[in-house]
């Protein structure tokens, strides 16, 4: 048995180590994860975008802290002013975090933002609302002229609506001028960018052999004599030196491979272990009541012999002895009084019952006894002892 069990653990490991080897030898496929991570460089990171902002702007310092919100604000660096640029999904603040990030947008600093989703109390100070629409093959275009197309076929996608309080510049929009994504609004001495499509930071488009340079041409509008451009990768990468063992196993393809399939072994062998240990429960049936049987028996052990009289008594006795553990009754005077309490526990006829105690009287006091009489008294016995099983 545990031959075969080791068998069976050198097979799954053997096949396991042949799935390994084919998954590291095969071309990787495309990882097209949403990760706008500018240490990426799968389609949908932003390495191109953020590698490439010591280009546009040569005097800045550029930095990607990835710390929260709060932490950030309150770094000595924030204080020198500069570029806040996130790019990604949702771009989301608590009430004290947009208050905190406006004043210091208010202090002369600038802040860029292309997601999908932004926290209402930035659109609130732009006078801006998010709208959402589907079509197909959606463009992006500048203000200018310069377009973007093919990002994301049969996708939603996010624009802005100017209320009668909009005191910003319209930059960029999808399709038409009506669709507005990409916004300046001043705010105090600083400036706020809006841009709703993070997909055109991403390494897919600014790489496109057509419209690669759209990304260059929208930062361009940003001012070039900040000291600092802090690029937020908190979102994105995690808080750093936060790498659990878990996410490094999950973040390289061949050890997540490896992974998970040693998770599947691991369950296969406790579901085989348990099913070979596993034993079946006896099904264990309550007593039954062999009280007529066990009569039965010794009553043929004895009438083989012609011993009516032992029969008879024996009878008396097992009978008399079950009248007094079922239902209770005094048997040290067989009289009517006995013969009416048995009548009456028994839910039969008294006289039966007179017939039965006369009956056994008689087999006490007379030395030999007929097998008529024993017929007789096992009859009557019968009838009162089935009346005690059924009770």
């Amino acid at each position: 048995m545990k031959k075969r069990t080791v068998l069976w653990f050198v097979l799954l490991v053997a096949l396991g180590l042949m799935y390994v080897w084919h998954e590291a030898n095969r071309p990787a496929p495309v990882d097209w994860t949403e990760t706008f991570s500018p240490e990426d460089k799968i389609p949908y990171g932003t390495y191109v975008v953020y590698h490439s902002l010591p280009e546009l702007f040569p005097e800045a310092v550029v930095s990607m802290p990835r710390v929260s919100m709060t932490e950030l604000l309150e770094m000595p660096e924030m204080q020198d002013g500069g570029i806040y640029m996130f790019v990604g999904h949702d771009f989301l603040l608590t009430e004290q975090e947009g208050g905190r990030l406006l004043q210091w947008v208010e202090r002369g600093n600038d802040l860029f933002v292309a997601a999908g989703n932004f926290a209402d109390t930035l659109l609130d100070v732009c006078a801006l609302r998010e709208r959402i629409a589907y079509k197909r093959d959606t463009s992006v275009l500048l203000a200018g002229g310069d377009t973007c197309r093919r990002f994301f076929p049969e996708a939603n996608y996010t624009f802005f609506q100017p209320d009668s309080l909009f005191q910003g510049q319209v930059l960029g929009f999808r399709d038409a001028p009506v669709c507005p994504d990409f916004v300046v609004v001043p705010y105090g001495k600083g400036q706020v960018w809006l841009h709703a499509n993070p997909y055109a930071f991403s390494n897919y488009a600014a790489l496109d052999s057509v419209n690669g340079d759209y990304w260059f041409k929208a930062l361009s509008w940003l001012p070039e004599d900040k000291p600092m451009v802090l690029w937020d990768a908190y979102a994105s990468m995690g808080r750093e030196g936060e790498q659990s063992l878990l996410r490094v196993l999950l973040y390289y393809p061949a050890l997540r491979v490896a992974w998970w399939l040693v998770l599947a072994v691991a369950v296969f062998y406790v579901l085989f272990r348990a099913k070979r240990r596993q034993r079946p429960i006896p099904v264990v049936r309550p007593p039954e009541n062999g009280m007529l049987e066990f009569v039965r028996t010794v009553s043929q052990l004895y009438f083989k012999q012609k011993e009516h009289a032992v029969i008879a008594r024996k009878q008396i006795e097992f009978f008399l002895g079950e009248v007094r553990a079922v239902w209770h009754l005094p048997t040290d005077r067989l009289d009517g009084n006995f013969a009416r309490l048995l009548a009456e526990s028994a839910g039969v006829e008294e006289e039966r019952a007179n017939e039965l105690v006369r009956l056994m009287e008689m087999v006490r006091e007379t030395p030999k006894v007929t097998e008529f009489t024993l017929r007789r008294l096992m009859d009557l016995t019968d009838v009162f002892v089935r009346k005690m099983i059924d009770n």
